[in-house]
């Protein structure tokens, strides 16, 4: 999922990629032209969650993001070799 911030009141909006955007790449054809969409009624914001994310406030996901870094770094661990680590 992509999330678009903005400090605008106004809509954010898209033109639709044409083929020169692809650059023949069957990839970007797929992902430049999304076919599910996020319902917003799925993204409402309720009491329990804190409310909206903004800068500053974003201290009730550290516990989160600190055991969702540890768990990538150890992964990567095992994916990149120690040269490579202790050479960074």
């Amino acid at each position: 999922m992509v999330i678009f911030c903005t400090n605008s009141n106004a809509p954010i909006t898209f033109r639709d990629p044409v083929e020169a955007d692809f650059l023949k790449s069957g990839t970007r054809k797929n992902f430049l032209t999304p076919k599910h969409e996020v319902i917003e009624e799925h993204m409402s914001i309720t009491e329990e969650d804190g409310g909206y994310l903004i800068k500053n406030n974003t201290e009730r996901f550290r516990k989160w993001q600190e055991a969702s870094a540890l768990g990538h770094w150890a992964v990567m661990r095992t994916v990149v070799p120690d040269e490579v680590w202790e050479n960074w």
